[in-house]
């Protein structure tokens, strides 16, 4: 007996064999995306910080009450955002990021400035 078509038994198996290919190309696609996005978070976040330094440094003297030493919040403490909230308006982007900064006294009588910058990252 001569074969000449395809049987539905082989149709469904390569139906199969192609999905689960697709399958994980799709979900390698997600998965680039979602990192793609969460280093674009930490770029901005990073960029961010930078400007809440300079922000900070420029405007503000060593024996300022915004340069005391201990932990100052965004929210409360608007050192940080004296340009009109512009640092708090562009971090809406992070989905509601919160930065603080600490002012430490260092052993030569320098103070060290770090800025946090904490935001959730949206799961697909």
């Amino acid at each position: 007996m001569n074969k000449k078509g395809l049987t539905l038994i082989e149709i469904m198996i390569s139906v199969l064999i192609l999905l689960i290919i697709s399958a994980g190309i799709l979900s390698a696609f997600i998965g680039g995306h979602q990192l793609m996005n969460r280093s674009r978070h930490r770029l901005q976040a990073l960029n961010f910080a930078r400007e809440a330094i300079d922000t900070l440094r420029c405007n503000y003297t060593y024996g300022s009450s915004e340069m005391l030493e201990g932990a100052h919040d965004s929210v409360t403490d608007p050192a940080i955002c004296a340009s009109g909230n512009i640092i708090r308006d562009e971090m809406a982007a992070l989905n509601s990021g919160i930065l603080t900064y600490t002012v430490t006294l260092d052993l030569n009588g320098y103070k060290k400035l770090g800025v946090t910058i904490d935001w959730t990252e949206i799961a697909f």
